[in-house]
């Protein structure tokens, strides 16, 4: 039986205005948010951590309703994550009812991830703990280093700083923090109330209910929160690429501690699956933080600019990933709550920055692109005459092999006619039966001789002719495009970074924000690059001569050399018989892996390290319990497609990847 919710209503501060009559929507709480992203300058009070905790305190209240004091009473311990398919947050709070808390001591708050970086819980929370780890004070020192000798218990920390590392944040330290960030958003705060902003939702009912087991939350309230209107259609679109390992071992490293003292704590090992979670979502946050507010200590952080961030941020790009993540827009017709007086810092677009004030600039800005609009037009037209020119080789091509095909039929009809005359003389038991046979043996050896050989090598020859061709145009085509666009051509497999737009025209579907531009055309010009280049390469690694002379053994092993995994393989008995079926390939055939991942990259290698999570857990669990892989394959295909939402492959990676284990017999 599930337990019964406690209904929590709008809370009220008595530091709250009690005559603000305003009714706030959720675009007034992104507007008193936002500032605090964008801010860059250290003021009188907030430095860069403050600032974090406080966008956590605010964080805290607007996603799962917790008043001033349960923020600072949490501990690093009271959080938990949910058994559930979806990232979820679980936050435990003292249970203050007199009715229920000698049986259930405590109550429990979920939430999940939002469809809005900059209004999400969890990179909220992950942000302020990152900073605790790994950004400085102003005296350049961290807060919080963990040794492999240390004792301190991570899990009994305040979850909101105070004055030290081990106490918690005052009820002062609270007030002055959140003044500060609202003058930062330049709002007054006598005259607003501050928990009732920091409460609203964009749908009617804003109340949360809490339960009294973490087991039973209310996820459709919790999906509404986050910004869906069902639990069908929750999908957080930077969430489908998966950070590589090394990445994410960059935060918080002290979690590859083995032999800590520490780590002998339930609290502290339950804390631990929480950091693995939150730093493998941080990285996919944190690309696009980065584009949006380049300024952000987050952004300038030495982790966050390395090689290895800025390329898992490329395959962010070339995905698509970013142009599909959605971005929380002012709408035009917006007028804020009476208290928010003269929104002197705020446009009514992110796409409006001071540049728009200056006609001159903005001329300047439509010249340019225009330009880019023109780059852009000649680009088509060239790709329309490579098409063009690519029909016509094609279907010259098979006009000729048509020819070869009907010369071959006709000398399989004449050997047809040779073993029905030979037929007619076994069946004559004519006396020359012998010298006509061999007659016409002979002819039928010297057709094949002949005909036969010239019919195959005329075929071979007119494929090396085309491929010879389409080479040559690829090559001419791509030193014309160079001509027309070098600043993407010369350097196919440059990405614009992280905070420079690229370059093309703004479509009608580009979001932008501040100058910065995700544009659907970066997709089309880096797709095109990758499709032109090693087209190139190809015909430059196979010319005639190494064709002809490749043996059919050494076609059948380049073959499958050029074989990927997948990707339509949906169900884990396709995705199973697809690895196993290429791995027997590559290991027949005395292919290495790391010769099979020089030829496709670090895209493949990473789809392959996501298949190979389930393929060994489902090995691992086989050799634990003394069953058959089979046996398991099943268990845990039923367990994906038995529940309300049926987990996918990907996110059953996720659960294997975030170290949360995977019970098949519940």
């Amino acid at each position: 039986m599930s337990p019964s919710p406690i209904i929590l209503n709008h809370m009220s501060d008595s530091d709250d205005s009690s005559n603000d009559q305003n009714e706030y929507t959720i675009t007034d709480y992104f507007r008193l948010i936002r500032p605090l992203w964008e801010f860059q300058q250290e003021s009188t009070y907030l430095d860069h951590q403050k600032l974090l905790r406080t966008i956590l305190d605010f964080s805290l209240t607007h996603s799962i309703s917790l008043r001033n004091l349960q923020k600072r009473e949490l501990e690093l311990g009271d959080i938990d994550l949910a058994d559930s398919n979806l990232d979820t947050i679980v936050i435990r709070t003292k249970n203050n009812s007199s009715l229920s808390n000698l049986e259930h001591p405590y109550v429990f708050h979920g939430a999940l991830r939002n469809k809005y970086v900059e209004l999400c819980p969890h990179f909220a929370l992950s942000a302020y703990l990152f900073s605790r780890f790994h950004v400085a004070d102003t005296y350049g020192s961290l807060e919080l280093q963990l040794q492999e000798n240390t004792n301190l218990k991570l899990e009994e920390i305040k979850l909101l700083k105070g004055s030290h590392k081990l106490s918690g944040i005052s009820y002062s330290q609270q007030h002055k923090s959140a003044i500060s960030a609202l003058q930062l958003s330049k709002l007054t705060f006598k005259d607003i109330n501050l928990n009732k902003l920091l409460s609203t939702q964009d749908f009617d009912d804003c109340e949360r209910m809490l339960l009294l087991q973490k087991t039973h939350l209310p996820m459709q309230t919790m999906v509404r929160v986050a910004g869906f209107d069902s639990i069908e259609n929750y999908n957080i679109v930077r969430d489908s690429i998966e950070p590589p390992e090394e990445l994410m071992e960059l935060i918080f490293p002290f979690l590859s501690f083995t032999k800590a003292e520490f780590t002998t704590s339930p609290g502290y090992e339950q804390l631990k699956k929480v950091l693995i979670r939150l730093r493998r979502s941080m990285c996919q946050d944190m690309v696009l933080i980065k584009r949006l507010y380049p300024n952000n200590c987050l952004s300038k952080h030495p982790i966050f600019n390395t090689d290895i961030f800025n390329n898992f941020a490329k395959e962010m790009v070339f995905t698509g990933v970013l142009d599909k993540s959605p971005l929380f827009t002012l709408p035009i017709d917006y007028k804020p709550a009476d208290s928010f007086s003269k929104p002197q810092s705020f446009s009514s677009d992110r796409s409006s920055n001071s540049e728009s004030s200056d006609p001159g600039q903005f001329q300047k800005l439509i010249s340019e692109q225009n330009d880019k609009i023109n780059n852009l037009e000649k680009l088509v037209c060239n790709y329309n005459d490579q098409h063009k020119f690519i029909y016509s080789q094609l279907s010259d091509y098979i006009s000729k092999q048509n020819e070869v095909f009907q010369s071959q039929s006709e000398l399989l009809q004449k050997i047809q006619n040779t073993t029905t005359g030979l037929l007619v003389l076994i069946s004559s038991r004519n006396k020359n039966m012998i010298p006509l046979a061999q007659l016409s043996l002979q002819e039928t050896t010297e057709h094949l001789s002949t005909v036969g050989t010239s019919n195959l090598r005329q075929g071979i020859n007119n494929t090396m002719e085309l491929l010879g061709k389409l080479n040559d145009f690829n090559l001419r085509h791509v030193q014309m495009t160079q001509t027309h666009v070098p600043p993407l051509q010369q350097h196919p497999h440059m990405v614009p970074t992280l905070h420079q737009p690229p370059p093309g025209p703004p479509p009608s579907h580009s979001y932008a924000y501040k100058g910065h531009y995700l544009h659907s055309d970066l997709r089309l010009q880096t797709h095109t690059t990758r499709q032109v280049v090693p087209t190139i390469g190809h015909h430059s690694a196979y010319s005639q001569e190494a064709m002809s002379l490749m043996t059919a053994d050494e076609l059948k092993r380049q073959s499958i050399l050029n074989r990927r995994l997948s990707r339509q393989a949906s169900t884990l008995f396709e995705m199973w018989d697809d690895f196993k079926s290429l791995e027997k390939d590559l290991k027949d055939h005395e292919i290495t892996m790391t010769e099979w991942l020089k030829v496709h990259g670090s895209s493949e290698r990473q789809f392959r390290h996501t298949r190979l999570k389930i393929i060994k857990f489902i090995e691992d669990e086989a050799a634990r319990t003394h069953a058959n892989v089979e046996y398991i394959k099943q268990k845990l295909h039923d367990k994906m497609r038995n529940r309300l939402r049926p987990w996918t492959l990907d996110e059953v990676q996720r659960m294997l990847t975030s170290g949360k284990r995977i019970q098949l017999d519940d």
